[in-house]
């Protein structure tokens, strides 16, 4: 074997290898930038749906003893709430029923190490609900 014939192979080797650990690198990073921001908007958006409950309408309660929840009142508290949990998120869909409330909401995830491959900001979202009524019933 002539190891007079290989000099120079480790050179363009490592060019090659670069742009694939950093791709690889980039990755891992931002998926996990990515990961955290969707816990963080889910955690929210729980939030947002426990805290609506309290707009249910009191006089009704008071009255008839039954819960009923005033729909204006509680998407005001859950988009509070949202953004006081994730300043950037808001809600894409609410649904009321008599004793529960379903939020959908979203987010933009900046991506860093992937914009050098093209990929730009990633749209996550996360949904929650939550229910007043007796699970005993």
């Amino acid at each position: 074997m002539n190891v007079s014939n290989e000099k120079g192979v480790v050179v363009p080797l490592i060019a090659v290898l670069i742009p694939v650990f950093l791709g690889i690198i980039g990755l891992a990073v931002d998926t996990g930038f990515m990961a955290a921001n969707y816990f963080r908007l889910a955690n929210a958006a729980d939030a947002a749906a426990y805290a609506s409950l309290d707009g249910y309408d009191r006089e009704v309660w008071e009255s008839e003893g039954r819960i009923v929840i005033d729909p204006q009142e509680a998407r005001q508290l859950a988009e509070h709430y949202l953004r006081e949990n994730m300043g950037g998120a808001s809600i894409t869909s609410f649904q009321v029923e008599e004793t529960s409330v379903t939020i959908e909401a979203e987010t933009n995830s900046p991506v860093f190490f992937m914009q050098l491959f093209g990929f730009s900001d990633q749209q996550l979202s996360a949904m929650a609900g939550a229910d007043l009524s007796d699970p005993n019933d």
